[in-house]
């Protein structure tokens, strides 16, 4: 009997990313502070590959601040853009409205060019 590890949702998760990527200027990736390399899709870095990267490290408040340096410091050797201290366990929602504040962020100041949409 062969097992089957990656389910159906994450290969149709995959292919829709494949297919937006190229409409995408900033990639927002979400990770849990207690566990940032096993909660990060191994996808994601060849998917997003040439564009610009803001990792979000949820729940730092309840995660080893030592681990949390080690992991700030890798991800920004990586040139990610990292935010994570200061980010302690919020609701969906207060992600979600933060996350539409770094993208209103990112096209007011860091490319313009995309005009103003917000």
């Amino acid at each position: 009997m062969q097992v089957q590890w990656y389910p159906g949702h994450m290969t149709k998760a995959k292919r829709m990313m494949l297919e937006d990527i190229k409409l995408i200027d900033l990639v927002i990736e979400l990770l849990d502070a207690r566990v940032p390399v096993s909660s990060r899709n191994p996808d994601i870095d060849e998917i997003a590959k040439g564009k610009s990267r803001l990792v979000l490290l949820n729940k730092s408040d309840l995660s080893d601040p030592e681990s949390n340096d080690e992991c700030s410091f890798d991800l920004r050797r990586r040139r990610h853009i990292i935010i994570g201290h200061e980010l302690p366990s919020f609701s969906s929602s207060c992600i979600q409205k933060f996350i539409q504040f770094c993208s209103i962020f990112f096209i007011r100041f860091i490319r313009p060019e995309l005009g103003p949409y917000f």
